[in-house]
């Protein structure tokens, strides 16, 4: 598992908009735990890690075959007062409606759990609207996945 990760890092070191956020940063993005609850299930998703089978059935029963967490807390990682995150973060689910995407509750938790951000699990968002969202939003990082494939952390910009 932690050789994936390593293996990521050296991938993503020449990824010019990559370059440009810090590999500390990175590394929080890639060691986060991504939480949601589906069906009365609980769900951690990981870079780098494929899902839980149950998790696969889920979103096959969603009639996806990828998906995307994503946030619109803390832009371009500002920190922002929870007010305006939720505020922000009405948006982003209030775009979601407007064009008819299903989407479920989730949260963005730091491996120690000290930082959390609210966040949508977003199932049958392409790669391109994944990264088209994270930038509306001003995010940094959203993380995508496909059916049967490790999470990936996407870099919107």
């Amino acid at each position: 598992m932690h050789s994936q990760r390593r293996a990521f890092y050296r991938r993503t070191a020449h990824n010019t908009r990559m370059n440009t956020l810090s590999l500390e940063l990175i590394k929080h993005y890639t060691d986060a735990d991504y939480l949601l609850e589906l069906d009365s299930r609980r769900y951690v998703l990981k870079i780098g890690e494929r899902p839980a089978a149950e998790f696969e059935d889920f979103l096959q029963s969603t009639a996806a075959n990828c998906w995307a967490v994503i946030t619109a807390w803390n832009p371009c990682s500002r920190v922002l007062s929870a007010h305006q995150n939720q505020q922000k973060q009405a948006q982003l689910e209030d775009t979601l409606h407007a064009r008819g995407q299903l989407f479920y509750p989730a949260v963005g938790q730091s491996a120690d759990g000290q930082w959390q951000e609210t966040s949508v699990w977003v199932p049958g968002l392409s790669r391109q609207q994944a990264k088209e969202l994270g930038q509306l939003y001003q995010q940094n990082a959203v993380v995508y996945g496909k059916s049967g494939r490790a999470a990936e952390l996407l870099i919107p910009g």
